[in-house]
């Protein structure tokens, strides 16, 4: 019951603000899927649960690339993969290719083991969106802003997104190097836990505020259109 309640709340929150949604034109390589089950299967409830379990203290059946590069997008594959969303392999002649922007999976902690997908933010984004319009478009919708625009119009990202959702930093030159995933909101901001620096219940708008008059990107992905849990 709890879960309903705040579901209202945050259905009132979206009916006061829907007439100030952003309305400036799309960037390239945003999109909605047309099929609006893409993903379907997807439980929030159990997102939101394992992001909540195992944002702090990581889950020790993976490896923790915390001092490998950084292990926020593996955490975040985790969310996503334990939420109920199937692993992808692409192969060749030659075994599989974990580079295939269509690949997502882990079998280990090394590639070939795993794809770059899981563990790499930039690889990531290429197979759930896409960087300029090329991508595996895996995600039901995804939308690029600059930080001034996520910051000014959050109420179009906090109308969008819901727990098991996920949202990514880019910087200037065009790299994507961190990734959050949503697991709750209050009636304002959303709520969003992270990996290598290891973190629950941060404010993403709140975080926003420090990227406003910086240059670079904020990429959301609703990953399924349903938002019940």
């Amino acid at each position: 019951m709890e879960g309903v309640s705040i579901l209202k709340k945050k259905a009132l929150f979206v009916t006061l603000i829907g007439a100030s949604l952003l309305t400036s034109p799309a960037y390239a390589g945003n999109y909605t899927n047309s099929d609006p089950n893409a993903n379907s299967g997807y439980n929030r409830t159990v997102a939101k649960q394992y992001a909540e379990t195992y944002a702090v203290y990581p889950n020790s059946a993976y490896f923790d690339y915390t001092d490998a590069g950084g292990d926020c997008t593996n955490f975040i594959s985790q969310v996503l993969f334990h939420g109920g969303l199937t692993e992808n392999k692409v192969f060749s002649a030659g075994g599989i290719l974990s580079g295939d922007i269509r690949s997502w999976y882990y079998d280990g902690a090394d590639i070939p083991l795993r794809s770059k997908s899981w563990t790499g933010a930039h690889e990531f984004r290429y197979h759930w969106g896409n960087v300029n319009g090329n991508g595996f478009n895996r995600a039901y919708q995804y939308k690029v802003y600059t930080y001034a625009e996520a910051y000014n119009n959050f109420n179009t990202i906090y109308t969008d997104l819901w727990p098991g959702d996920i949202v990514q930093y880019v910087r200037s030159d065009g790299l994507t190097y961190h990734t959050q995933v949503v697991h709750g909101f209050s009636s304002s901001d959303l709520l969003v836990a992270q990996h290598t620096t290891n973190k629950k219940n941060s404010y993403l708008k709140q975080t926003l505020a420090g990227y406003a008059y910086s240059d670079g990107w904020l990429v959301t992905y609703r990953i399924k259109q349903a938002t019940n849990y």
